[in-house]
């Protein structure tokens, strides 16, 4: 295994091969397991889980021939396809327990199984982060961790409402915005990253239960009865992300502040009451241009390194 990691590693213009094969398997085991899942065992079935995020992981984590670190740039860093091999093995791990309830005789495990099933996943995609400093780590265990939360929800309430859903995704967006804020000294990237997926989970909370038409935004007919509160919320995160992106020349928090605005369009479309809010936009748009036009060209836009200088020979 030593020597085959050592092959993969020395030639770094092969991360992108690397990674699509990564993909590739792990669409693959998915697959195989959809078609065979009616005429195959439980045993069998487990197989096509645990042996690709067997190998995955054992690919991702070996050492080299000589002994040295996993970590393949100066930095510390993961490679590409090494991110990308964490990223398929970890949900790969939690169908393999998932699936190994089935072997043991649990068929159809309930929101607890999958509460701790998913908490276990998310501490595995958070122990790669923290170890090796990745990004995309962070991103998949902040998403299982939100999901974790939801499933328990239902394990100790499965008559719960809507509302309650709601207001855990809103407390789990505050934590991660507090989390981002731990982080912003040390790792700056990680709670840039924090920021974006804190937005994320605010809007799905502020859109959860909400019936808007989209097609409102076409021509089609809406059908949807505004809630202000929360259609309160959703503008003012996106608005918050949208700053933030622009402050900090963020493209993760930009892209979800464009979804949470669109959201909020949809909304209005369908029939939303939030009155004043064409008001708030054109401010936004209006402090935005203005701030882009403010900065100079040859000046150092907040959160950014300034440029390297070499002095004159």
């Amino acid at each position: 295994m030593n020597d085959v990691a050592s092959r993969l590693r020395a030639h770094p213009e092969n991360d992108l091969t690397l990674a699509i094969a990564g993909v590739a398997l792990g669409i693959a085991s998915s697959l195989a397991f959809s078609r065979m899942e009616d005429s195959w065992a439980a045993f069998p079935l487990l197989l096509l889980f645990a042996i690709p995020c067997a190998v995955l992981f054992a690919l991702a984590l070996a050492p080299g021939n000589a002994g040295d670190a996993i970590d393949t740039r100066s930095d510390r860093g993961l490679a590409p396809w090494q991110t990308v091999f964490f990223l398929v093995a970890v949900p790969l791990l939690a169908a393999s327990i998932a699936q190994l309830m089935a072997v043991l005789g649990q068929d159809e495990p309930g929101s607890g199984t999958a509460t701790w099933i998913l908490a276990l996943a998310a501490g595995t995609a958070l122990w790669i982060s923290i170890r090796f400093e990745s990004p995309g780590a962070l991103v998949l265990s902040t998403l299982l961790f939100a999901s974790a939360g939801l499933t328990a929800i239902n394990w100790i309430d499965s008559d719960a409402g809507v509302e309650v859903y709601r207001n855990v995704l809103l407390l789990e967006g505050v934590i991660f915005l507090l989390a981002a804020r731990s982080q912003w000294a040390a790792h700056r990237e990680h709670a840039k990253l924090l920021v974006a997926i804190s937005g994320l989970v605010l809007i799905s909370g502020a859109t959860l239960g909400n019936e808007f038409e989209i097609g409102g935004l076409l021509g089609f007919s809406p059908s949807f009865e505004g809630k202000d509160g929360w259609q309160l919320v959703l503008i003012v995160v996106t608005i918050g992300l949208l700053a933030f992106a622009a402050w900090q020349r963020h493209g993760g928090s930009a892209f979800v502040g464009l979804l949470g605005l669109f959201a909020f369009l949809a909304f209005n479309a369908a029939g939303g009451s939030l009155s004043g809010w064409p008001l708030i936009l054109g401010v936004v748009a209006l402090a935005c241009l203005a701030w882009g036009i403010a900065i100079r060209p040859n000046q150092q836009a907040p959160g950014t390194s300034p440029p390297s200088q070499t002095p004159p020979t």
